[in-house]
């Protein structure tokens, strides 16, 4: 995401929103690359607090705001960049994201996209670019991952995952139960993005209108 945002002129003047920023790690990695001021907003307390202190720590912390709010009630001038990552599907993602970047300024949103025409439910990478494009915006670059592309990054999750699950279940035996089920719905996920559902990825120009 860094690398994208980077190709299209991001840089020490840029002003940069990550939207349910998580516990940093883009907006960290984007301060970093860019030079830029990054924005990051979550609504969980604890993950905000992580992130000041993962700033500090990447020697960023100057370039880096973190505040606990929601996504869909920001309101702020209009940045140069917005993220929007693992938070809304694009039919959310692009009407928020539209409203808080500047004309011509980019926006990074994901989803997971159908491959085929087997999951009504859930638009094919094609539908997202049509529903990008008539807004008057342009995709600069996009990204749907491969079936080995999402097994090799979910495997690495679910080994870190389980490890975590198997400590808490050594500390605390009365979750075991519900920890197991965690474990057995991931895997399940797995199994779903590596069949007829893939992640996506779009970086945006915004439009003039």
């Amino acid at each position: 995401m860094a690398r994208w945002l980077a190709s299209v002129g991001i840089r020490e003047n840029s002003r940069v929103l990550d939207l349910g920023c998580g516990k940093g790690a883009v907006a960290i990695e984007v301060a970093r690359a860019t030079g830029c001021v990054v924005t990051g907003v979550d609504a969980f307390e604890p993950f905000v607090m992580s992130c000041r202190g993962l700033a500090a720590v990447k020697g960023v912390g100057s370039r880096c705001d973190f505040r606990v709010g929601l996504a869909e009630r920001f309101r702020a001038e209009p940045f140069d960049a917005v993220v929007l990552l693992n938070l809304f599907p694009f039919e959310r993602a692009i009407p928020i994201a539209r409203r808080l970047v500047r004309p011509g300024g980019f926006y990074l949103i994901d989803d997971a996209v159908a491959i085929g025409t087997e999951h009504s439910s859930l638009p094919t990478a094609e539908e997202v670019g049509e529903a990008i494009g008539a807004n008057g915006d342009r995709v600069e670059r996009r990204k749907v991952w491969t079936r080995a592309e999402v097994r090799a990054r979910e495997s690495r999750n679910y080994a870190l995952l389980r490890s975590n699950a198997r400590a808490l279940m050594k500390a605390a035996p009365k979750n075991r139960a519900l920890l197991t089920e965690c474990l057995a719905r991931m895997k399940a996920g797995i199994a779903d993005l590596t069949a007829e559902i893939r992640p996506a990825c779009w970086l945006v120009r915004r439009g003039r209108r």
